[in-house]
């Protein structure tokens, strides 16, 4: 189910409307382009879609569905907070989309969701590149190996970013050096010494995650 948060709190008509969009919405991803293209037309008769800034994909994915991503996203231009699964920003259709750039950019929030598909380590230098404002981040990798350079690019290339969290499906075992000053070197080696205050810098390993907040 796609999830939608207005910029404003909601009266219970306005949650009556939010509601028939998340119907139609899922109408949409099982009709064809030209199906999916008239009902965004006729939800922003009905729902102001530039005020929607959190948008959450679900988790089924399948390539067919690229199209209506790309339809949903460019009806809402001021998105921010973006729920997805990383197996569409796999595909040339989406990452590459001239169209969608602009929205790319000016996300904050990333949530990729887990499922089938985990963020590999060479892809993760062409989400930073597409993803240049994220303060948020939550990513799953396959294996606890791939951890140092997902957390590498993200430090060395992010500069506004706060939080992230990294799941992983493998036990952790650390073998590798790191720790909160590792973080605070990283990060001023990228930024310079005053990108960070080493005071709220904090990491949290819990059980297949490692979740890090830098402000």
């Amino acid at each position: 189910m796609t999830e939608i948060t207005p910029r404003t709190a909601c009266s219970s008509s306005h949650r009556f409307l939010f509601g028939i969009f998340i119907f139609l919405v899922n109408c949409i991803q099982s009709n064809d382009n030209d199906d999916a293209q008239q009902y965004v037309a006729y939800l922003s008769n009905i729902v102001h879609l530039s005020n929607v800034t959190k948008i959450n994909f679900e988790t089924n994915v399948g390539i067919s569905e690229s199209a209506d991503i790309k339809f949903i996203l460019q009806a809402c231009p001021n998105v921010i907070d973006l729920k997805i699964s990383p197996f569409y920003l796999y595909l040339a259709s989406i990452i590459d989309n001239q169209c969608l750039n602009r929205i790319f950019k000016q996300i904050k929030i990333l949530n990729l969701i887990r499922g089938y598909y985990n963020v590999p380590p060479n892809s993760v230098s062409n989400l930073v590149q597409r993803f240049p404002s994220l303060t948020d981040i939550e990513v799953h990798v396959v294996l606890f190996t791939f951890f140092a350079s997902v957390i590498d690019a993200l430090l060395s290339h992010l500069r506004n970013l706060s939080y992230v969290n990294i799941s992983y499906s493998t036990p952790l075992i650390f073998n590798q050096p790191f720790s909160r000053s590792d973080i605070i070197d990283k990060r001023r080696q990228a930024f310079g010494f005053n990108i960070i205050d080493e005071h709220n810098v904090t990491v949290s390993k819990n059980e297949g995650s490692i979740e890090i907040r830098l402000s």
